[in-house]
């Protein structure tokens, strides 16, 4: 049966977020609980999640920040791989559909009222769009980037490409929706990436990046990548990467 979780409203989301603000990560874990006044859930459709269950996710969420530093202040690796690890426990163990996870008012719900203290923790400027779901959510990007870059359980590398992306170039795919639109599209990107990564050294990969989307978007407005078939794709998008670095300045 399907899980149903609970939901924030924009409105709400915000005004919680903004009595949240000036907290520290230590106040923020004494607010944060299974439920809330506020809170919905879809009329129809399945179960309500219970209150264990919310406990038992916030438990191992917390767990793999806590082993990358939580709740001190924690280096860029540690975050890296906190982001990581939380990725493939989406990917592998959330009990979320995907008509529940693709809400951001399931996101605010699990952002401040599950979970606030690790937000705090993971972005310390706690921003709004830190909160309230979407594409910049803490926990919100995590899940849409699980999905768009999981090559399948029957792989023998299932996240290769998750564990091996860098943050900028995570960014530079999933902030432009006419590409984190389609998994393909993520995935044939995310094996672009490896490949000239390992070509090159992933030290020239940030510049690459960027020409090398900046290319990808620019034949996007004259070629439907949508409908073209996996080999299409990858000739398109590796050529575009090879365009990138080709362009790179001599020193």
């Amino acid at each position: 049966m399907t899980v149903l979780y609970p939901r924030l409203s924009p409105a709400d989301a915000a005004s919680l977020w903004e009595s949240f603000s000036d907290m520290s990560v230590e106040e923020l874990r004494g607010r944060s609980d299974t439920s809330c006044q506020k809170q919905t859930f879809a009329a129809v459709g399945g179960r309500r999640i219970q209150p264990r269950e919310l406990e038992e996710m916030a438990s191992r969420i917390r767990g793999l920040a806590e082993s990358c530093g939580y709740p001190a202040k924690a280096q860029r690796t540690a975050l890296s791989k906190f982001d990581t690890e939380l990725c493939i426990f989406f990917g592998e163990s959330l009990d979320m559909l995907e008509g529940e996870a693709l809400r951001p008012q399931s996101w605010a719900f699990i952002s401040l009222v599950l979970l606030p203290d690790v937000v705090k923790w993971r972005f310390p400027k706690f921003s709004i769009s830190r909160c309230t779901g979407g594409r910049r959510d803490c926990f919100h990007r995590l899940w849409l980037r699980a999905k768009a870059f999981d090559l399948g359980p029957e792989s023998n590398n299932r996240w290769v490409l998750l564990s091996n992306l860098t943050e900028d170039s995570f960014v530079s795919i999933m902030e432009r929706p006419s590409l984190a639109g389609s998994s393909d599209i993520c995935r044939v990107i995310g094996a672009s990436w490896l490949k000239t990564a390992a070509s090159v050294g992933k030290g020239q990969m940030e510049s690459i990046n960027r020409r090398a989307i900046k290319r990808l978007r620019a034949k996007g407005t004259v070629i439907l990548l949508d409908a073209l078939d996996y080999s299409q794709l990858k000739e398109v998008v590796e050529c575009c990467y090879a365009e990138a670095g080709d362009s790179l300045p001599v020193f």
